[in-house]
């Protein structure tokens, strides 16, 4: 151990004659409560969108046409075809169900109550996807409801012919 003149220990050398912080630790810390801060304020603002909402229907729509398309991509990647499993035609129903062909697998999407889908127009039940041709067939369109007694959509979700999703405000023409 060093020891000083007057036979006391002495101080590191990094620590000697520190009287602050440097222009990197302000700026560390900064960082740190700017992404704090931002991550209260989205956490805040989703918390505020209320369950059965216009909002919150949106949003779902939105997350199933991600899902969706995420779902298309993955088939056509690795060439295996899915169907539509029970398509909600006169019943909404609180989630979308797929089911692989090749290893007979479902995946569900599930909106947690957040919103309820209906097929919207002739009753498809079920509808296939061929990434051969990147086709779906037949094409049909989701009514996105608030709840299982609405019949008025919010949204609705287009899938075309061609494994195109969209989010629209207006039902296609007939």
């Amino acid at each position: 151990m060093n020891r000083n003149r007057n036979g006391e220990p002495s101080r590191l050398s990094v620590f000697h004659g520190r009287k602050g912080f440097s222009l990197i630790e302000l700026i560390v810390v900064l960082c740190i409560l700017t992404v704090v801060a931002g991550s209260v304020t989205v956490t805040s603002s989703l918390a505020s969108v209320k369950k059965g909402s216009d909002e919150c229907v949106i949003r779902e729509a939105k997350r199933f046409e991600r899902w969706l398309n995420n779902r298309f991509h993955k088939a056509l990647l690795y060439r295996r075809s899915f169907n539509f499993k029970s398509l909600p035609c006169s019943t909404p129903a609180s989630y979308i169900q797929i089911r692989w062909n090749d290893t007979n697998e479902t995946e569900v999407y599930n909106p947690e109550g957040n919103c309820y889908f209906t097929v919207r127009g002739s009753a498809v039940k079920n509808s296939t996807y061929s990434p051969q041709w990147h086709t779906v067939s037949p094409a049909f369109t989701l009514k996105a409801i608030r709840s299982p007694d609405d019949k008025e959509a919010v949204k609705f979700i287009r899938i075309s012919v061609y494994s195109n999703v969209r989010v629209t405000d207006d039902p296609p023409e007939d």
